[in-house]
């Protein structure tokens, strides 16, 4: 272990630690918001926390809150199931995180799985956002 910690340059294990530290933090958010997802309403019996947040308060951001709406069925139907996705996901990020800071090789791997698939589903979201406009609904024939 020592011999490979001397060959990585001390740029490098900083670069390592800030990737760990940010996965640990995603880690974090996804555990608290997977928790959240399954504590129900007060206010709104049928659905979680982050439904009742979501209806409240993101829908009615600015030029973003017409699009996301159209998302609210859907994600308050399958809350709790996405906060079981986030849940295990904030475990494995942690789980990855700690491997980082540990230099271990398999940490390495999953960390680039990861990245990808994150780069993926920002991908998707971005295309679906787009999709989603009515101008372009309106090139499809759709209203």
């Amino acid at each position: 272990m020592e011999e490979r910690d001397k060959m990585i340059k001390k740029g490098d294990k900083i670069g390592i630690k800030i990737i760990g530290f940010l996965f640990m933090l995603v880690a974090i958010v996804f555990f608290i918001v997977g928790i959240l997802c399954q504590i129900p309403s007060v206010k709104i019996p049928s659905t979680s926390i982050i439904g009742e947040i979501w209806q409240n308060y993101i829908v009615n951001l600015p030029y973003l809150g017409s699009y996301l709406n159209k998302l609210t069925p859907f994600l308050i139907s399958y809350m709790q199931i996405l906060g079981i996705v986030l849940i295990i996901l904030g475990i494995i990020l942690a789980i990855d995180s700690i491997g980082l800071f540990k230099l271990k090789k398999w940490a390495h791997s999953l960390a680039v799985l990861l990245s990808i698939i994150a780069i993926i589903v920002l991908l998707g979201i971005i295309f679906v956002w787009y999709l989603l406009k009515s101008d372009i609904k309106e090139e499809f024939g759709k209203s």
